[in-house]
């Protein structure tokens, strides 16, 4: 894992307040976080941080209807946290231990400084129904701790056992030790390590009512003993169509999915059906961008692609598993966005609808339509009674275009008889007839042994030439890729051990978004290839199980070029 430089505020170089606006205003553009370092009550609050580790968690305290308490995982990794707002709401009869108490008092003074400071940025004063203040405000002082501590023979499950993801929410997140904790960038997590440094992160809260000018990063936090402060303004506070309590109801059901089914079911039910709704959308938008594609690679409009072929696709482009019967929830918000049949093989297929190709799936038009109509289903949905748990497949008949909806029966149910009715339909294509393939002689008369025997010798001799020209274009691919690859040895420590399949793993993972991208098995051939070139230099060896070593000396690249030419 690689070390993530986050911006860093040094309080001793600060001479003026107004100095940390751009600094904020940069981060808040950018990742979201930022370290703060030379505070001078550091080691008062790291004291307060060592005296809580001999602390136990309040075991009887389980989370209340205002998520104050205690919660444990199926892990064994115990949540602790407590709310605390100046408005009176969500007020718990949980009350935090007097460590935790300690160091929420100590992180509260630098958290409001910096709201403020966030909400000044931003340009956002909640509409200026409230006030954001020292006296009014709402907090959450939380609390990660594994009471059991883990053996080496544990080591492997360390991941999932010693971290959890945290999605900062309120305003700000305050940590009081920037150490163990990672940054996720490029889909790659980046550890933060500075325990002498104080983490600030900015919240989704900050986020959402900034319209998203502020950004709110994910962070993956340690589970042994580790606390954090949560701020945000007062609960009664409104920002714009939802209270800060409708905000952080979401947030903690999302949070805390096991009680929020015992606690409040409704709104977690709503929560449930308004996350599958938006996933039909977003399946919507992938499945038109995709349709685009293909309809510029291919003919559309005569080769109508399986949606088997296509799910894959959507999966990769969603990061996210997408099935057949999901397609079909979506499909059933707009049953007019698509034609559906059944082939021979009883496979779905997609067409295209009325409007035509590129036209219909470019226009941003059919996703505006389709958002509309989706939140028309889910308003209708979350006013029923009962309320449905989620989106209902479509279904339908035979064949149906977007004039003939059947959403009684089923796709297999209706296979065979597609395929009898496609037996009885004359055939309306140019076609050649039978005595076209019959095999005659040149001459036009009965073909002899001989004749069929020369023509077998031909195909024979041209797929041998064609197998050849395959070959020579093979090695040819594998002398250009052997100079990248000889590059990424180079840039390893020579007189190291390296197994093949270390050194295959990097350099596919190098390759992967150059030009031509090389296979596992190329990657072999090429490493191969490179050890005959220079034997002298480079070592391959065998050992037990056989796998093989490489090992190297000092590698020179003009020294291969002068060999490679002469071996070609």
């Amino acid at each position: 894992m690689s070390v993530f430089d986050a911006p860093v505020i040094d309080l001793n170089l600060i001479q003026n307040e107004t100095e940390l606006f751009p600094v904020v205003k940069t981060v808040l553009n950018g990742d979201g976080i930022f370290l703060l370092k030379n505070y001078a009550n550091m080691n008062n609050l790291k004291g307060l941080i060592s005296h809580l580790g001999l602390n136990d968690f309040s075991a009887s305290s389980n989370l209340d209807k205002f998520f104050s308490g205690t919660f444990v995982s199926e892990e064994g990794i115990v949540m602790e946290q407590y709310m605390k707002s100046t408005d009176g709401l969500w007020l718990s009869e949980n009350q935090a231990p007097f460590a935790l108490e300690q160091i929420s008092n100590q992180l509260l003074k630098i958290a409001l400084y910096f709201g403020k400071l966030f909400l000044e940025v931003v340009g956002c004063n909640l509409n200026g129904q409230v006030n954001f203040d020292d006296h009014n405000y709402a907090s959450i002082i939380s609390r990660y701790y594994s009471p059991t501590p883990k053996s080496s023979v544990d080591f492997e499950f360390q991941y999932q056992e010693e971290y959890k993801i945290l999605q900062p929410e309120g305003l700000l997140t305050v940590f009081p030790c920037a150490a163990g904790i990672s940054y996720k960038e490029n889909d790659r997590w980046k550890a933060l390590e500075k325990p002498d440094c104080i983490l600030i992160a900015a919240g989704k809260l900050i986020s959402n009512i900034s319209n998203n000018k502020a950004f709110s990063a994910r962070l993956r936090v340690p589970t042994s003993n580790f606390a954090f402060l949560t701020l945000m303004p007062p609960l009664s506070a409104s920002t714009g169509t939802q209270t800060v309590a409708d905000i952080l109801l979401e947030g903690q059901i999302t949070r805390f999915p096991e009680v929020s089914k015992e606690i409040y079911p409704l709104e977690t039910a709503k929560l449930n059906l308004t996350a599958r709704v938006n996933l039909c959308k977003e399946i919507f938008n992938v499945v038109d961008s995709i349709l685009s594609l293909y309809s510029i690679s291919r003919s559309i409009s005569t080769s109508t692609p399986e949606l088997q072929a296509l799910l894959p696709n959507i999966s990769n482009m969603l990061n996210k598993k997408v099935s057949q019967q999901q397609f079909l929830r979506m499909l059933f918000l707009w049953p007019e966005a698509y034609k559906l049949e059944l082939n021979a093989a009883g496979e779905i297929v997609l067409g295209l609808p009325e409007l035509g190709l590129l036209n219909a799936l470019s226009n941003k038009s059919r996703k505006l339509e389709y958002a509309e109509r989706a939140n028309n289903w889910l308003g209708q949905a979350l006013n029923s009674s009962p309320m449905q748990e989620d989106v209902p497949c479509f279904t339908f008949g035979k064949r149906r275009g977007s004039d003939d909806l059947e959403r009684t029966s089923r796709l297999q149910d209706n296979a065979q008889e597609f395929t009898q009715a496609k037996k009885s339909r004359q055939r309306g294509y140019i076609s050649n007839s039978k005595q076209k393939f019959k095999l005659k002689s040149m001459d036009g008369g009965r073909v002899d042994g001989s004749d069929l025997l020369e023509r077998i010798r031909q195909k024979e001799r041209r797929a041998s030439a064609l197998l050849s020209q395959r070959e020579r274009q093979y090695q040819q691919f594998l002398n250009v890729k052997m100079l990248q690859i000889f590059d990424i040895l180079h840039a390893l420590p020579a007189f190291e051990p390296y197994t093949i399949t270390h050194l295959t793993s990097l350099i596919v993972d190098s390759l992967r978004d150059s030009n031509n991208p090389v296979g596992e098995g190329e990657t072999r051939d090429i490493l191969m290839k490179l050890q005959q070139l220079l034997p002298d230099v480079i070592k391959a060896i065998q050992v037990e199980g056989g796998l093989l070593v490489f090992r190297w000396t000092d590698l020179d690249k003009v020294e291969l070029k002068r060999r490679l030419d002469k071996f070609t």
